[in-house]
């Protein structure tokens, strides 16, 4: 039971405003986390795609740049992409991106570390991979596509299903 005033607005019609904010809400959150799948899908289909990805997957987390981790294999099933093949593949470098930007800044091992580290410790050394760092395959030309999608590239006659690539982000 919700204690609504009866003035002004119905409660359910209130409560109706707040689940569009909402929805509103995760739905920029997920543009701002995957900026070229929101171009490349373009304003009017995005929110489309953003609103069954929320009612698929809801937030656990209440950073809001935290959201979408399985925001490419969504999109990777979603039939009425097939026409995008890559946008998953995008979508993880979006991701890649995101999370490289949030990563605690950590220090990292240097030449200097290594060099006054003594012999015989050099068995015991145990080196791990920064927290920002991704590793991406895609058959797909994704930094092509992201630069079309900013504007910084032309289409040119080039096929955008040739010349993947292997990128490291961090």
């Amino acid at each position: 039971h919700l204690d609504v005033a009866a003035t002004g607005l119905a409660a359910e019609r209130r409560i109706a405003v707040y689940r569009n904010h909402h929805r509103l809400s995760l739905t920029a959150a997920l543009a701002a986390n995957f900026p070229t799948v929101h171009s490349v899908v373009g304003e009017g289909g995005f929110p489309v795609i953003a609103a069954d990805y929320i009612a698929f997957s809801p937030p656990t987390d209440p950073c809001l740049a935290a959201y979408g981790a399985g925001f490419a294999d969504f999109l990777d099933g979603d039939a009425r992409l097939r026409t995008l093949p890559y946008l998953g593949d995008v979508a993880r470098l979006d991701w890649a991106c995101n999370k490289a930007e949030r990563a605690d800044d950590i220090g990292t091992f240097t030449a200097r570390h290594l060099a006054a580290l003594a012999q015989d410790g050099l068995a015991d050394l145990r080196l791990t991979v920064h927290p920002s760092v991704s590793l991406l395959r895609s058959r797909y030309p994704v930094l092509r596509i992201c630069d079309l999608a900013r504007g910084v590239e032309t289409v040119s006659a080039g096929s955008l299903a040739e010349d993947g690539v292997n990128l490291l982000v961090w």
